[in-house]
């Protein structure tokens, strides 16, 4: 509203400062001195005034005309509002109710079932283990020649000595002996690492499922080392209404963990088994095995073992990642 009454009160006030005497002002002040001569002498000011009034009056609307005009107002920033981004979520790895996830029996299982149970007493008496095993000590017989050649040795480290003793350099020097530093395990500064372990199974290069296991190690001291026992027991008929239980599960076992140029070197030893479906009564367990030394570097998730499966297109893998511990 402002801004369209601006424009108006300046044409105003324009028209008003510009103001002109009426036409013929010069004759009438003109005529009138020649009809009074008389008074002709105070005519002069009368003018000046006059003039001097329009001057002023002018300079005045002018002025005027200036203090009514508003200020220019600063024109107000742009501000300009970003729309978030929409970030895609990392895609976590699936984690079924079960792990390994159960397959069905491949052929060559399902006649080792049908084999089982037709002819159940022969493969008991096959896989049948006696519960203690009688084994003999084992003697080593003397060998004839051996006193001979403690004899012999006897006889070489004397002849050696008196030779060293005889040596004119040995008799005048005495030995010098070096002081020998000797630095314990314990002195060793103790560091601790935290083991991640992620048990992954992959179906034509897809992981299809997942499971994360977590421990701490020690650098110094590797006696007792790591283990990681998760799992459940199944039932087993073992004949004569007699029930065992097998465990079954995931089982990692570390020791022996070093530091080797900013790496970690340790041993590694993992079981895993699940047990299959099976269309008989006794249950299939398949099983995963793994023994060897790793190298690890920190903080970076690192697949230490991978096996296929033998039966089907799956494959396990077993990833470790360690972080040092403040």
């Amino acid at each position: 509203m402002t801004d369209e009454l601006d424009p108006i009160l300046d044409a105003a006030l324009h028209e008003y400062s510009n103001v002109e005497p009426r036409t013929g002002l010069e004759q009438r002040v003109l005529r009138r001195m020649q009809a009074h001569p008389r008074r002709s002498w105070w005519l002069v000011p009368v003018v000046a005034t006059v003039m001097l009034i329009v001057v002023i009056g002018t300079r005045r609307a002018d002025v005027a005309t200036l203090s009514l005009r508003p200020p220019p107002m600063p024109s107000a920033p742009v501000i300009v509002i970003a729309k978030p981004v929409a970030h895609a979520k990392p895609r976590g790895l699936p984690r079924l109710d079960r792990f390994p996830q159960p397959e069905p029996l491949t052929p060559g299982e399902l006649a080792f079932v049908r084999f089982v149970q037709a002819r159940p007493d022969q493969v008991r008496e096959a896989l049948y283990m006696p519960d203690q095993i009688d084994i003999e000590p084992i003697k080593i017989a003397e060998l004839p020649s051996r006193r001979k050649m403690r004899n012999l040795t006897k006889f070489i480290g004397t002849g050696i000595a008196c030779a060293v003793l005889a040596t004119p350099s040995f008799a005048q020097t005495e030995p010098q002996t070096k002081p020998v530093t000797v630095v314990s395990k314990a002195a060793e500064a103790a560091r601790y690492f935290r083991l991640d372990f992620t048990v992954k199974e992959l179906e034509n290069g897809k992981v299809v499922n997942t499971r994360a296991f977590s421990t701490t190690m020690q650098s110094a001291t590797n006696v007792y080392g790591a283990s990681i026992r998760a799992g459940d027991k199944v039932p087993v008929s073992s004949g004569d209404n007699k029930i065992t239980y097998l465990d079954v599960g995931v089982n990692i076992d570390c020791r022996d963990l070093k530091i080797v140029d900013n790496q970690l070197a340790l041993q590694i030893n993992a079981d895993i088994s699940n047990p299959v479906e099976s269309s008989g009564s006794q249950p299939i367990i398949r099983q995963y095995r793994w023994a060897g030394i790793a190298f690890v570097p920190l903080r970076k998730p690192v697949t230490v073992f991978v096996s296929d499966a033998v039966s089907n297109k799956r494959q396990m893998q077993l990833e470790l990642t360690a972080t040092p511990l403040p």
